[in-house]
């Protein structure tokens, strides 16, 4: 198929959302599929230069991660719609509609939100002031939405994509030696439990109760205490929250990092206790996130403890076959302290991760690139257009 793939602004870090949009045009090419991928700028615009069945069209070469013009952008997008040939068009921004339309980010309400929730007042309205066109996105997402078409997630689910991790499964033998690696970089002991979890999103519900009884399992912990590695945006809020809830000592902050693969592997488990953010202007509880961290550690064979809201927690159910009654991690049913502490303290203990360890591995086996694509293969073919 030609397959015409929509995005904004695209970063390399393979640690952004918008990297998606490199790997499925990769994944599709390889399946012999030609790829025109239009976006609106990228920090790099020869990201994917002489890839074969990839061609790349910028409308701003020059815009930096804050010069977005939504309604340029938006024109450009649907003019190169009605006249470019192609099969299908895939969109990963909530500016243009697709056959396959998968929008990717928070949206500007959810962006002016993140700047109030993690920024004081002051830089609060600095940081607004260099985001002008927010009320121009805002604008430019309900014409979009106004479309006929249908909008999918990655999830679960008649609307769900499902997920997939970006990363090839390494073996248990290299996993051993990242963790070897890493501990000795960060100077953490052999024996001492290692929970990680990312805070991208940190403005969401959910960080508070967490650190509240990871804070309660170190007070009850006598031996070796437990260490909480946080990566993400390592913002002053962060800070404050551990010291308020007591556990500041027993926590490492990271801040944004693209060795994800070593940290998961240097810990015992990870945690997501955020909750997915939603579009409900769409008419559906779309969550704009990707569930990837999630899905990554259970690549690396990681257990995962998480919010029952968050994204990715679906993965943590049983398989359907009732092969395994426990599944690959716990699910923390509400954003309550006591929940996490019970959770942690289970989840954290050597008999548990002795059990879910391997079915992690296992769950994390299906998360490949390949299933995602074979699943879009899926409904771009029944895709009207």
């Amino acid at each position: 198929m030609k397959l015409l793939l929509f995005a904004e602004y695209v970063r390399s870090s393979p640690v952004a959302i918008s990297h998606w949009a490199s790997d499925l045009a990769r994944a599709l090419a390889s399946r012999g599929h030609e790829i025109t991928l239009a976006i609106d700028g990228a920090d790099d615009c020869d990201l994917l230069a002489g890839l074969p069945n990839i061609r790349v069209l910028v409308h701003n070469a020059e815009r930096d991660h804050l010069g977005a013009n939504p309604f340029a952008f938006q024109q450009w997008a649907l003019a190169l719609k009605t006249s470019l040939p192609h099969d299908r068009a895939v969109s990963l921004t909530p500016l243009v509609p697709g056959e396959l339309w998968l929008p990717l980010g928070p949206g500007a309400w959810d962006n002016v939100k993140a700047v109030l929730a993690t920024q004081s007042p002051l830089s609060a309205i600095s940081e607004l002031a260099h985001q002008p066109w927010l009320v121009a996105v805002e604008a430019a997402e309900r014409i979009a939405a106004a479309s006929n078409s249908a909008v999918l997630t990655f999830g679960m689910g008649p609307t769900g994509l499902g997920y997939a991790s970006r990363f090839a499964q390494p073996s248990e033998a290299e996993v051993e030696a990242m963790r070897r690696s890493m501990r000795e970089l960060l100077r953490i002991p052999a024996d001492r439990p290692v929970v990680l979890i990312s805070a991208f999103h940190a403005h969401r519900a959910g960080l508070r109760p967490f650190l509240s009884g990871f804070s309660h399992l170190c007070r009850e912990t006598t031996e070796r205490k437990p260490l909480c590695i946080i990566i993400g945006r390592a913002g002053e809020s962060i800070v404050k929250t551990a010291a308020r809830t007591g556990c500041l000592e027993n926590v490492k902050i990271l801040g944004r990092t693209n060795r994800v693969v070593e940290l998961l592997a240097a810990a015992d488990l990870a945690a997501v206790p955020l909750a997915a953010a939603r579009y409900s202007r769409f008419g559906l509880k779309t969550s704009t996130v990707t569930g990837r961290f999630t899905a990554d550690a259970l690549r690396i064979g990681r257990p995962v403890i998480a919010l029952n809201r968050a994204p990715g927690s679906e993965l943590l159910q049983p398989p359907q076959d009732n092969s395994d009654p426990l599944g690959p991690g716990w699910i923390v049913d509400a954003a309550d302290s006591t929940q996490w502490s019970i959770g942690l303290t289970t989840a954290m203990s050597r008999p548990w991760l002795g059990h879910r360890t391997p079915a992690a591995r296992t769950a994390g086996a299906l998360l490949s690139m390949d299933r995602l694509i074979d699943r879009m293969e899926t409904i771009l073919q029944g895709a009207s257009k």
